[in-house]
């Protein structure tokens, strides 16, 4: 279960990594199992533990780096400029994860993030309650007094029409989320372990809400198709999702906007042109 001890968290608030990320817009901090990964451009700039950092090797691309000592945290946030170039000069960023860290700043923290009707608790979620590439609570700006009986959303997000169809296509991952969806208690473990890492966000200032999330309501949860740089004029996307229809657990819908932020006058109900 994703989620931080109090004394992990506490350490955490009152350390140079947090203060770092407040003031850089181009950094993700996302909470796991008793560690954090911070995103720069959709690559893992750093995994923070109680045990110490690491930085993805991969990046280095066979170069011999020095790197701080592992517990050394300030020399962790000092060597972000030079860990952040080797990402930028990686041949093969992942322009999904980077799409998906900016819909995270502008629905969680950036300058348009408090009007917004969505929060993402969670990104690459990957456990015994599901895979997503999202996971957010659908909060309305016209209730945000209203601490529960707010609707669990999952999503999918794609760049591109190239991901769209085959094995990880939508109609894969729409059918894997309404058989998820089917097992109540999945789903409701699945609530209990997002409204953690919302009050853990929100109290690492990493989420702009002024209230706990204490609920989820009862309904069926959505399931959100985002796709960035999506072609119009292409019928891929829709041919995808009217071929996995009907789905009985979840309620498909799309979201629209190329900035990030969510709006439900840019989502479509039902998910299908009219």
């Amino acid at each position: 279960m994703r989620g931080l001890s109090r004394p992990f968290l506490d350490a955490l608030k009152s350390g140079p990594l947090l203060e770092r990320v407040h003031a850089d817009a181009t950094l993700d901090l996302q909470i796991r199992d008793e560690y954090v990964n911070v995103y720069y451009r959709g690559g893992n700039l750093l995994r923070w533990a109680p045990s110490g950092g690491a930085f993805d090797a991969k990046y280095a691309r066979g170069q011999t780096l020095e790197l701080p000592a592992s517990r050394d945290l300030a020399g962790w946030v000092a060597a972000f400029p030079r860990l952040k170039e080797l990402i930028d000069l990686f041949p093969k960023n992942n322009d999904e994860r980077e799409v998906q860290q900016q819909i995270v700043r502008a629905n969680n923290y950036g300058s348009v993030a408090r009007p917004t009707d969505y929060f993402v608790c969670d990104i690459e979620y990957a456990g015994e309650h599901g895979r997503f590439d999202l996971v957010l609570v659908e909060w309305s700006g016209k209730v945000r007094k209203r601490t529960t009986g707010h609707r669990l959303v999952l999503c999918e997000l794609k760049h591109g029409q190239g991901s769209m169809t085959g094995s990880a296509g939508l109609q894969a991952h729409m059918r894997q989320a309404d058989r998820f969806c089917s097992e109540p208690a999945r789903v409701e473990a699945l609530k209990v372990e997002m409204m953690l890492l919302f009050n853990q966000k929100r109290e690492l200032g990493i989420l702009d809400c002024a209230k706990d999330l204490e609920g989820f309501s009862d309904a069926k949860p959505r399931f959100l198709i985002l796709v960035a740089n999506d072609n119009p004029r292409s019928s891929v996307k829709w041919r995808e999702i009217q071929a996995a229809l009907p789905l009985e657990h979840v309620e498909p819908v799309i979201g629209g906007g190329l900035g990030g932020a969510l709006y439900r006058g840019l989502v479509t109900f039902p998910a299908f042109p009219p």
